[in-house]
């Protein structure tokens, strides 16, 4: 066990804090609304997210993929586009954000981009 880990676990009790985040409360949530398509709700929940860490390229990508549900999907390739500059050095994350940039090309009939 981390020598410190106790002390931490202390002050969180004692400070009322808890170990999931805004941040991760807000995935969470805007998941959970994504997943019963409320599109509206789920980008609501990943901005807030997004005000929470504004380095998080999960919560851009979950932004776009509402836009991209709600057929906006110049938002959504933009949005997609600002989450791969935040994905470095890239991760899984990257490979799906290139797909769904594909696909809302291809919906868009720009085959070439796609």
């Amino acid at each position: 066990m981390k020598p410190w880990l106790p002390v931490a676990v202390l002050l969180a009790l004692c400070t009322g804090a808890s170990a999931e985040t805004e941040y991760d409360r807000a995935i969470a949530e805007g998941n959970a609304c994504y997943d019963h398509a409320q599109w509206g709700k789920a980008r609501e929940c990943y901005e807030r997210a997004a005000r929470a860490n504004p380095k998080s390229a999960e919560a851009l990508a979950g932004i776009a993929a509402t836009y991209a549900q709600e057929d906006r999907k110049e938002q959504a390739i933009q949005t997609y586009r600002a989450a791969l500059e935040l994905d470095v050095p890239r991760s899984a994350l990257s490979s799906g954000i290139y797909k769904e940039m594909g696909l809302n090309y291809g919906q868009m009939g720009k085959f070439p981009e796609s």
